[in-house]
């Protein structure tokens, strides 16, 4: 979990007495420090106490946010991404993606700041996010607007008022820190997009869109080079299918209409992050081999673990024939202790498993063979 600021909060004031401005560290929370440390207010020095934000304020506070670094603690992401994993193992059928930003990508801009446009935090571990509403919201869309899907489909994977839906969705959480950057929009209208609906007559020259009007730049955040786990889940077990296509919908959606805010200009586009979807099969496997071998017995764990070496050891042809070698030994031992193993029928598949694998070695066959032999017999 990203500590909170409040532990930091006398020696933030030290900081300000020296003018300086190096106020959190990579533990803290970014997202706290965003939304609640600003300041950037100026006294007006009027008698009714005004305050103010100068114009250069905003861009000033979202640069010294983004100078900070990377965002996000690798190690609590690493956690959180094992946890997920761990989750939708446990569930079981859940649909698994990894998704790399292709550009900027910006999220929750139309929350209330003073630089005008704020960005969606994770609450403990203070990096930007995907909310799973928004990730929901983003595939209906899609289903509806895109692909085409009749209304009763759409109903079945989102559900109703009176029924749940067929699937379940997480928030897309980033796997490693992310950069931040500051960025800026140059609205050219900006009356006209607020009280254009109010105008009355013609003569009202700055309401109305036209070029003489100045643009005014906008700061806000942004995130840059993230790449996000997407997970999806059928709420029940016959429903694995419906997890997979919606999976495939999801890419196709991400890769054209985009997620998070100004997709219309770029932002919020994704797609599939291969090499980090490789390492996730290696952990999703890792995960089930572990699941698996804490359900065996200790007998049943040996017989596994003896196929796996076979496997490992005679994956690419060729016989290691050195009787002093640490598979031979790895063999011996549970040859030795595979008779006094309370179930025979777990004797006999490991015997077999055995003969099959050697019966072709020659030197080690006469070796085991015996031991093989007695042990298929039940004896």
């Amino acid at each position: 979990m990203q500590i909170p600021l409040y532990k930091e909060v006398r020696e933030i004031h030290e900081q300000y007495k020296k003018d300086e401005r190096v106020f959190v560290n990579e533990n803290s929370h970014r997202g706290l420090y965003f939304d609640k440390f600003f300041d950037e207010y100026t006294y007006s020095g009027k008698k009714e106490g005004n305050w103010k934000i100068e114009d250069t304020a905003k861009s000033k506070w979202i640069k010294t946010v983004s100078d900070l670094g990377q965002c996000g603690n690798e190690d609590q992401l690493k956690q959180q991404l094992k946890r997920l994993l761990a989750l939708a193992d446990a569930l079981g059928h859940a649909q698994t993606q990894i998704f790399e930003t292709t550009w900027h990508f910006a999220t929750g801009l139309g929350l209330p700041h003073p630089v005008e446009n704020g960005l969606i935090w994770h609450p403990t571990l203070g990096v930007p996010y995907l909310p799973a509403s928004s990730i929901k919201g983003l595939l209906k869309a899609w289903q509806r607007d895109w692909a085409d899907e009749s209304q009763d489909k759409i109903d079945e994977w989102f559900g109703t008022q009176e029924k749940a839906g067929k699937l379940i969705f997480f928030d897309a959480i980033p796997i490693k820190p992310v950069t931040l950057i500051p960025d800026v929009m140059t609205p050219h209208y900006g009356k006209w997009y607020e009280q254009g609906n109010e105008i009355e007559e013609l003569n009202q020259s700055e309401k109305i869109p036209a070029d003489w009007h100045n643009p005014v730049p906008v700061p806000f955040l942004a995130v840059k080079d993230a790449s996000f786990l997407f997970v999806i889940m059928p709420r029940n077990a016959a429903d694995a299918k419906e997890a997979e296509n919606a999976m495939t919908a999801l890419t196709e959606a991400l890769k054209t209409i985009g997620a998070g805010a100004k997709t219309a200009v770029g932002y919020g586009y994704f797609e599939p992050d291969e090499n980090a979807q490789n390492k996730l099969n290696d952990e999703k496997e890792a995960l089930e081999k572990k699941r698996q071998d804490e359900l065996l017995s200790p007998e049943e764990k040996v017989f596994l673990n003896m196929t796996r070496e076979f496997k490992k050891h005679f994956n690419d042809g060729k016989y290691d024939t050195n009787k002093g070698g640490e598979f031979y030994k790895f063999l011996q031992m549970h040859l030795k202790q595979a008779p006094n193993w309370s179930s025979k029928t777990h004797q006999q598949q490991f015997a077999q498993c055995v003969e099959t694998q050697l019966k072709q070695q020659t030197d080690w066959w006469k070796d085991i063979k015996k031991q093989v032999n007695a042990l298929k017999g039940g004896s």
